[in-house]
């Protein structure tokens, strides 16, 4: 190998995976277990508080950015040093809807993000661990740990 690194490292670091046959059945439990990820962590939060409050930057920067300035031009505006795509991805679709329901969108996209980011642990465990139960466990976790709340408040 030309770069001088020991290809069984990298073979083991990042093994290939086996094949993903996608079938109705299973993205129906996809689509299910994320459905009900995002509601878990909806309604755990007290008295609809992710639903029903825009947050600081969520409204003044993202949510303002796209009511003001449009969708397309919020998306190219850094704040902090960072694009935030996800926050105005979220935000550029709660402009397009009456502003009441802002907050749920923003908090309820929130909760989606973390369950699709979830499901992406699933499935990049895939070539490290075969077991479905225990990648389900990984995935699980970054959905019910007490932090995720908070960032879904927010």
């Amino acid at each position: 190998m030309p770069s001088g690194r020991d290809p069984t490292l990298l073979d083991s670091l990042f093994p290939v995976a086996p094949v993903l046959r996608i079938r109705w059945r299973a993205a129906g439990v996809a689509a299910a277990a994320t459905a009900l990820g995002a509601a878990l962590q909806v309604v755990r939060l007290p008295a609809g508080i992710a639903t029903n409050t825009v947050w600081a930057d969520d409204g003044t920067e993202f949510l303002g950015g796209a009511i003001h300035h449009g969708a397309l031009a919020a998306f190219a505006t850094p704040y902090g040093g960072y694009l935030n795509s996800t926050a105005r991805f979220m935000a550029a679709i709660a402009a397009t809807l009456p502003l009441r329901l802002a907050a749920f969108v923003l908090g309820a996209g929130a909760a989606l993000a973390v369950c699709l980011l979830a499901g992406l642990v699933y499935l990049s465990m895939r070539g490290h661990i075969p077991s479905r139960a225990l990648r389900l466990v990984f995935a699980a976790v970054m959905v019910l740990i007490p932090a995720v709340g908070m960032e879904i408040e927010d």
